[in-house]
């Protein structure tokens, strides 16, 4: 790649000293943004239009302001957003704008909401983000202004300094202030059209078009999605705006008349000019409609500066495609960047522009533009998805060339015609719902492949992240040869397998506890020596989804369940083992003997398949997994009878794996959990009972337990808890007794969950536990 002065690129700057002047700038924004922590935002909109200019020419003046602007945004937007005042338990009335809405096919979604002030009756002044969940109905838009019931708590966690007030909103008592203006109207009338149009043909398909049209994930039907985690295409195509690149398509085919007729007019030069403005034009009028998300700005500007690339042919400097993304997309969004998905558009951006204008625009072009992506991406995926899809760059060839060519474009085009003319949608419509059948029967297919994900340790990821870097800048010294390209991609495999041998074999022996954010939900899984336990699976899928516990699973690339253990027939703990035990290869199920006859574990029994080993644990019982050793701890009850509380009959299971204990209590009893806790010697990590209920829980009791024992002082104590939710789970009384006992508290709470390290090395002394990590997120 050229970083030089040539004779269509006047006024590049090269490559290092561009490089110099941006971090320069992002420097000074940086300790600006950190030196006022109130810094206007208006004054962010000036510092952005010069920025732009990095786009036209990469001036010495153009980079400074780049790199300023990326250093106030980066300071500036999550300082803002983590802030909070110090005020009391209380319930009132909420009143906040509309930041963003996720929607779905009939309504429902999720608002996030930017809340200024509560009513308690008196107005109080505050500063906090809230969510709105909805089940249907209609929904506020981006810039309504509204009001909801809200009860918040105080929430302080030395472990958790970012979340500090936390409330649970009632969607139902939401009341509209004041709309957004004339075009969140409009909008709202169009975006009611398009979903009622789309419901006609079922929620399968709805859920595919609305999740292509509106450029909403969530949306795709669970098989499809599944299979999507599985192949990789979500780290690729899923952040490439395949939605908004197709509405880009539709505008410059529709304005190709147009084209013609200036080159016919003796301008030839302006026709793909005039094209590419009338496609950006009909993007933005396309965003306007479906409403405008963060996964749509990201989204948008991704597909925005592809196209440029891939049909102008332009040298355009990588600093300048970096400077523009994080700009564009910090100003078109008003909430916190996801720092994944930000970062996953840029470097694909990179990939991208590295890898265009190298040959003729064919198939070889196409692949070689999807190996540059892969390759660029390659070091953030496997850092935080500790994997390697290995059939993405392919599969995002083969399933995302004919998906943006053909189902796109035909769902832009419904949903245009659905408006204006409502009998030729319905046509359309009928052709992309034959088409997304046959995109998900492949998608499946393919998601049956075997081994198309590489799961990694933390040693294989390190190695595996610095070969992708070594190879993104061979890529560019190779000018994107297509060859060596796929070279590359096996050198990084190669490094990646290596490296998790040697962290194997001769670093640490590992036991990884990960805790999933359920909300008020129960899981675990628990892997050691290459064996993986799961103690309850958590709630079932909503809708057509998968259940979260799933999504998990695929995510971390497990693909057999050695055991599971189920601690009581209730959903938010054995919801999801139906799909599990469809979906997945499991060893074994183990269930309490208390209720071996009980009748809800019949739907558990009736969906183990053949080669599946059940059994039922009483008191005293133990099972042996690799290294893992559980002991069954309680009920107390021999039997299960009318009328009990299931949650009294509970399975404790006590982990043993060399000094390391922790002690899984599903909804167990605090009166169980105590007696339990005392006869033991020495416990490092305790499962919360009932999500931190104070139900049954004794201060004076525990604290006599810990004056004799003195187990608290060294304890995790994890809470599979969603203050957020319904139940506003902790409680607040049994959080502030483990933080005064000296425990360290953790909270799973909703979406990002909790992820402990025990190492060991192979040499190890006598009563050592080993170094214990800790990390929030997957």
């Amino acid at each position: 790649m050229r970083t030089g002065s040539t004779g269509n690129n006047r006024g590049i700057v090269s490559l290092r000293p561009a490089s110099a002047l941006l971090a320069v700038g992002f420097l000074c924004g940086s300790l600006l943004g950190m030196a006022i922590p109130n810094y206007p935002e208006a004054a962010i909109g000036p510092v952005a239009a010069v920025t732009g200019l990095s786009v036209v020419a990469s001036t010495p003046l153009a980079l400074m302001a780049a790199g300023f602007s990326l250093g106030i945004l980066t300071a500036v937007i999550p300082e803002k957003y983590r802030t909070g005042t110090n005020s009391p338990d209380i319930t009132g009335t909420m009143e906040g704008r509309v930041l963003s809405v996720a929607s779905g096919v009939a309504g429902g979604g999720v608002a996030t909401v930017s809340v200024d002030r509560v009513f308690l009756p008196r107005p109080v002044t505050v500063r906090f983000k809230a969510r709105l969940r909805f089940s249907g109905g209609p929904m506020p838009f981006a810039g309504d202004l509204i009001r909801a019931p809200v009860h918040l708590i105080q929430f302080e966690s030395a472990n958790r300094p970012g979340l500090r007030y936390l409330g649970n909103v009632d969607p139902r008592g939401w009341a509209l202030i004041r709309e957004g203006g004339y075009l969140s109207h409009l909008r709202r009338k169009i975006r009611n059209s398009l979903l009622k149009g789309g419901e006609r043909f079922g929620p399968s398909v709805t859920g595919m078009l609305a999740s292509i049209a509106l450029g909403d994930k969530s949306l795709l039907p669970a098989e499809t999605s599944r299979a999507m985690r599985h192949t990789g295409i979500y780290h690729l195509l899923a952040v490439s705006g395949v939605h908004l690149a197709a509405a880009l398509l539709m505008g410059i085919l529709l304005a190709r008349p147009l084209g013609a007729a200036i080159a016919g007019a003796g301008r030839p030069g302006l026709s793909l000019e005039i094209r590419v403005v009338a496609g950006g034009l009909f993007c933005i009028l396309y965003l306007c409609i479906t409403g405008i998300s963060p996964s749509a700005a990201r989204a948008g500007v991704f597909a925005a500066l592809t196209a440029l690339a891939l049909m102008t042919k332009r040298e355009i400097h990588p600093i300048n495609v970096l400077a523009l993304c994080y700009l564009a997309i910090g100003s078109f969004s008003t909430v916190p960047q996801p720092g994944v998905s930000l970062a996953l558009s840029m470097l694909a951006c990179l990939g991208i522009f590295a890898s265009v204008g190298r040959g003729p625009r064919d198939l070889t072009s196409a692949m070689r533009v999807s190996v540059g992506a892969f390759i660029f991406t390659l070091p953030l995926v496997v850092t935080v998805f500790r994997g390697i899809p290995f059939l993405a760059p392919a599969i995002n060839l083969i399933v995302g060339v004919p998906f943006a060519a053909m189902l796109i474009p035909g769902v832009v085009l419904g949903d245009v015609l659905s408006v204006v003319l409502p009998q030729g949608a319905n046509i359309v419509f009928a052709v992309c719902a034959g088409l997304g059948k046959i995109f998900s029967v492949f998608i499946a297919a393919l998601g049956s492949v075997r081994w198309i994900y590489l799961p990694l340790n933390e040693y294989g990821c390190a190695v595996a992240a610095a070969a992708g870097v070594l190879c993104a800048f061979l890529w560019i010294r190779w000018c994107g040869n297509l060859g060596r390209g796929v070279v590359l991609i096996i050198l990084i495999s190669s490094a990646a397998l290596a490296g998790n041998f040697l962290g194997d074999m001769f670093v640490y022996n590992r036991l990884v506890m990960q805790f999933p954010g359920l909300g008020q939900a129960d899981a675990a899984v628990l892997r050691a020596s290459g064996k993986t336990v799961m103690v309850d699976t958590g709630p079932p899928g909503v809708g057509l989804r998968s259940p979260p516990i799933a999504r998990m699973m695929e995510r971390e690339g497990i693909r057999r369940i050695d055991v599971i253990i189920l601690t009581h027939p209730h959903p938010d703990h054995v919801g999801g083992v139906a799909f599990l035990m469809k979906n997945w290869d499991v060893g074994e199920v183990v269930l309490p003997q208390t209720m071996q006859a009980f009748d809800l574990w019949r739907k558990v029994l009736t969906t183990v398949p053949p080669g599946t080993v059940v059994r039922f644990l009483a008191r005293g019982d133990s099972i042996r997994v690799g290294e893992m050793e559980f002991e069954a701890m309680a009920p107390f009850s021999e039997l299960y009878r009318d009328g009990d509380d299931l949650n009294g009959l509970s399975l404790v299971m006590l982990l043993h794996w060399r000094k390391f204990t922790a002690l899984f209590t599903g909804d167990a009893p605090w009166g169980s959990v105590e007696k339990i806790i005392g006869r033991l010697d020495s416990l490092y990590l305790l499962k919360v009972p009932h999500h931190g209920s104070a139900r049954g829980f004794d201060p004076v009791a525990m604290k006599r337990i810990g004056m004799i024992k003195g187990v608290f002082r060294k304890l995790l104590a994890v809470f599979t808890s969603d203050p957020l939710g319904e139940r506003a789970l902790p409680s607040l009384k049994v959080v502030r007794w483990f933080e005064r006992a000296g425990a360290r508290f953790l909270l799973t709470g909703r979406g990002e969950g909790v992820n402990i390290i025990c190492r060991f090395p192979r040499k190890w002394r006598k009563g050592e536990i080993g170094k214990v990590d800790i990390h929030y997120g997957f």
